[in-house]
């Protein structure tokens, strides 16, 4: 599904602070405590920007190899974690 870049944008910040709010607070020591569920939808939206990214490059904007790399990494570390 194509969304305009705006939209784009809006929903990686959205993402992003949902993630920091969702951590903060709920830390003891050195961990931090995330629901089986959050890590799913954490991890569906990790796969959305992985694929808008590669869209937008078929479509002839700039790679993002970087930013995909990075969050390739995320999925799956989460991925593992998962497997627990």
């Amino acid at each position: 599904m194509h969304k305009p870049k705006q939209m784009k944008t809006i929903i990686k910040t959205v993402v992003c602070l949902t993630i920091a709010f969702t951590s903060y607070g709920q830390t003891k020591k050195d961990s931090v405590t995330i629901d089986r569920f959050q890590v799913q939808e954490i991890l569906n939206t990790i796969e959305d920007l992985i694929e808008w990214n590669k869209e937008d490059e078929f479509n002839g904007q700039e790679p993002r190899t970087n930013e995909n790399y990075w969050l390739g990494k995320m999925r799956d570390e989460l991925i593992n974690e998962l497997k627990k």
